[in-house]
């Protein structure tokens, strides 16, 4: 195995195949940490949850901020939590919803640190973003009270930064197609 240029104790994956699954062969190298990681992220929400809803998305930091917080991240998914367990709350029939995650930072390509970032969550409470935040609900007191994962990742971001929610509109970049639901035969292929 090759070792990573800029850190020896990570290690390099080519290749189409990882441990026997298969890897997009567009990217890559990927790094075999990471790649572990995952997959342990992956069976401890199949543990949890027979049907998972994963949600992948990147969070920018608004133009202008000069020197992006480390602890943003951090920040992020503490409060995200609390908004999930607040918006289930508002709902009829209320589930279980303890959050997992995968993200990394990326400067590589942009002028602008980011990060990308995959979410797992219990499918039963959520099964896709909901309505999108965008400038046209600007308003302060419908972005506040706004229901819906897509909601609950821009105020936690928005929290994060300590900005108000309408000042990150447009950071918060949803990937097209990227809400994958698992069905329960498909849970945990690891």
């Amino acid at each position: 195995m090759h070792r990573h240029p800029d850190n020896p104790n990570l290690s390099l994956v080519y290749g189409p195949l990882w441990r026997g699954l298969p890897l997009p062969t567009t990217s890559g190298p990927y790094i075999h940490e990471y790649l572990d990681r995952l997959r342990e992220v992956l069976a401890d929400v199949g543990s949890r949850y027979a049907r998972q809803c994963i949600v992948r998305f990147d969070l920018h930091f608004p133009q202008g901020l000069y020197k992006p917080d480390p602890s943003s991240i951090s920040r992020f998914f503490h409060r995200l939590q609390r908004e999930i367990a607040n918006d289930q709350k508002k709902r009829p029939r209320c589930y279980s919803c303890e959050i997992s995650y995968c993200w990394a930072a990326e400067q590589d390509r942009s002028v602008n640190q980011h990060y990308h970032v995959a979410l797992f969550l219990n499918k039963d409470a959520y099964y896709g973003l909901g309505r999108y935040p965008s400038t046209g609900f600007a308003d302060e007191i419908v972005l506040e009270n706004a229901r819906g994962l897509a909601h609950c990742i821009l105020r936690a971001w928005a929290h994060a930064l300590w900005l108000h929610p309408r000042d990150v509109l447009g950071c918060v970049f949803f990937a097209f197609n990227g809400v994958y639901l698992t069905c329960p035969q498909l849970s945990n292929p690891f």
